[in-house]
């Protein structure tokens, strides 16, 4: 309860800092909306992004990143339960990929944006190491340290969802960042439920195993494409 709590202290505290820092805009469309309106503009936003190959390819670049960002948070408290961890141990083991990509997307988000596009695949592509390292099953201290390596290397989403914004014309930004912030939360989904009932199929350093192989696959067919 009193995570939750602070939980909720973040969002308001998000929306202050929205409130006082963003910069206002007039909006570009006629306000009000429907459920027609809401289904249209989302079929607008899927066409832009298919019609657009660089969007296209950077908005499955940014449902990978969603992929390899919480193949952890599946496994981490049943890993480390397999250990005998304590529930203060295992929660810091859940929080060791976000920690490392919240470090990480605030050094990224400073470097010139040309330089950030020329880490994006050699930080994507690192990203997936510490994950198939997992194999050899390490302690929790090795774990976090490489899982905290993995978010470390995940910096990188926060380039994907700049470029987004920069490759899509202003009138259709909205339309086009529900998209793929769809795409990216379905992705996340998925890719928790399925690696869940893969640990418990087998083991939950497996499923990691998993998820940094096919992260690896498809980053892969993205560079080469």
């Amino acid at each position: 309860s009193s995570a939750l709590l602070l939980d909720a202290v973040s969002f308001v505290l998000s929306f202050l800092l929205v409130l006082l820092l963003v910069r206002h805009r007039p909006v570009a469309a006629e306000a009000g909306t429907s459920v027609r309106r809401l289904a249209g503009d989302f079929v607008s936003g899927v066409r832009t992004v298919r019609r657009t190959p660089a969007l296209r390819a950077t908005a499955l670049l940014a449902w990978a990143a969603a992929m390899l960002l919480v193949a952890t948070d599946a496994v981490a408290l049943p890993y480390a339960a397999d250990l005998g961890a304590s529930p203060v141990a295992a929660t810091a083991l859940l929080a060791a990929t976000p920690a490392g990509a919240a470090m990480a997307a605030i050094f990224v988000a400073r470097l010139p944006l040309v330089t950030q596009v020329r880490l994006l695949f050699p930080m994507a592509i690192l990203s997936t190491v510490p994950l198939m390292a997992t194999a050899v099953e390490p302690d929790l201290a090795a774990a976090w340290v490489l899982w905290f390596l993995a978010g470390l290397c995940q910096g990188y989403a926060v380039t994907v969802m700049t470029l987004v914004i920069i490759l899509t014309p202003e009138q259709r930004r909205g339309r086009v960042s529900g998209v793929v912030g769809a795409g990216f939360n379905a992705a996340a989904i998925v890719t928790i439920v399925g690696l869940g009932a893969l640990a418990e199929a087998t083991e939950p350093a497996a499923a990691v195993v998993v998820a940094g192989a096919l992260g690896l696959l498809a980053l892969a067919v993205l560079a080469l494409t």
